[in-house]
């Protein structure tokens, strides 16, 4: 069986929250925000290292190993890569406020990156797009159909992504897939989840809340 391990990165300062407190230790249904995410990964059995600030680097996330972030999220990343063990098969990179993540999704990715090398679940975009062409407020009209919205966990083989964070040119990325794609590495993409949202503002945190009473909750999903 294939080992897994996992990078939460939650070491953002969470600024558009409008809050002292960043948004990953935010209390959502009786837990702070990255719990949630802790445990969706426990219930798979991956290996887990959570990436901190500094100034919250004494965050409880026992039995579990934790490493203080950098200055960007690529830095993050880099240091919760140090920290997991080095037989790692696969390598999950999860944002630590997406608390709703399933066990099904986490395994359904896993699925495609043993496939294929790498697995990023992604939606179809459903809102029109267009694209700024100027600074004046200038646009054109993009294709919906041919863009994705992507997010976490994404899941790679665990040798191309610690090389992928080795040689990428820049730490600019904003996610992993990204990252591999920059040295040459295939993205492969598998269906992700409605639910499986981003708290990024203070909406967020009122919806997380909702979709737990009106479906059945992360715990519910993680062990069954």
């Amino acid at each position: 069986m294939s080992k897994l391990g996992v990078v939460i990165v939650a070491a953002g300062e969470g600024k558009r929250m409008d809050s002292d407190t960043p948004k990953q230790f935010m209390y959502l249904a009786g837990k702070p925000v990255v719990q949630w995410s802790i445990e969706a990964f426990e219930s798979v059995g991956a290996e887990i290292v959570v990436v901190l600030p500094e100034e919250y680097k004494d965050f409880n996330v026992e039995p579990h190993r934790s490493c203080v972030g950098g200055a960007t999220r690529f830095a993050s990343v880099k240091n919760g890569l140090a920290a997991l063990d080095s037989d790692c098969d696969f390598i999950a990179v999860h944002d630590g406020v997406r608390p709703l993540v399933s066990k099904k999704l986490i395994l359904s990715t896993l699925e495609c990156a043993q496939r294929y090398t790498s697995g990023v679940p992604s939606l179809v975009v459903t809102d029109s797009l267009r694209r700024m062409t100027s600074h004046t407020g200038s646009s054109r009209a993009e294709d919906r159909t041919m863009f994705r919205t992507v997010q976490t966990p994404q899941i790679f083989r665990a040798d191309i992504l610690r090389k992928s964070y080795e040689s990428a040119k820049n730490d600019t990325f904003t996610d992993d897939a990204s990252v591999i794609a920059s040295v040459g590495y295939r993205v492969a993409m598998t269906r992700g989840e409605r639910r499986n949202i981003k708290i990024t503002e203070p909406v967020d945190l009122r919806i997380a809340e909702v979709l737990m009473k009106e479906a059945p909750g992360p715990a519910s999903q993680r062990h069954q």
